[in-house]
């Protein structure tokens, strides 16, 4: 039994957002860390190990395609699940980032908070676990938290 907390690694450069991301996905019961510098999204990715990255596709008005490949080519992070979350709104930029590896495509403007999180638990086939109320993996049909059967 694995008796951790969802880990989420959010990507993003406006500390402004962090900050609100942070305090929403922490009070849902997600373990969170963030990283504001592009150039370090792989080694933080690889330092905690997150289930779910949420990657800004934009850093300094610049696309970030390219670390998203990064993400999904190396050996240690290319199985955690990333969603892009981004202003760009164009076809072209949502195919590119389908391209480069994003399981999906969120849009900060349009997308609340509680949208963020059904994602991830979408994503991840959560469940609320009856007995320790978190939302938990289930895996063997057993909340990973605390071992109690699930069906």
């Amino acid at each position: 039994m694995n008796n951790t907390k969802i880990k989420i690694l959010f990507s993003e450069d406006d500390e402004f957002l962090v900050d609100i991301y942070k305090n929403k996905f922490e009070k849902a019961g997600f373990d969170v860390r963030s990283v504001q510098n592009l150039n370090s999204i792989i080694s933080e990715a690889k330092d905690f190990q997150p289930d779910f990255i949420f990657f800004d596709l934009l850093y300094d008005g610049e696309p970030a395609f390219e670390v998203l490949k990064q993400i999904k080519n190396d050996d240690e992070t290319k199985n955690i699940p990333v969603v892009a979350l981004t202003n760009l709104r164009k076809e072209e930029d949502r195919k590119k980032a389908m391209e480069a590896g994003a399981l999906d495509y969120v849009s900060k403007l349009e997308t609340s908070l509680e949208k963020m999180i059904a994602v991830v638990e979408e994503k991840l086939q959560l469940k609320i676990c009856p007995n320790c109320h978190e939302r938990a993996k289930i895996v063997e049909g057993k909340c990973n938290l605390c071992g109690t059967k699930i069906e």
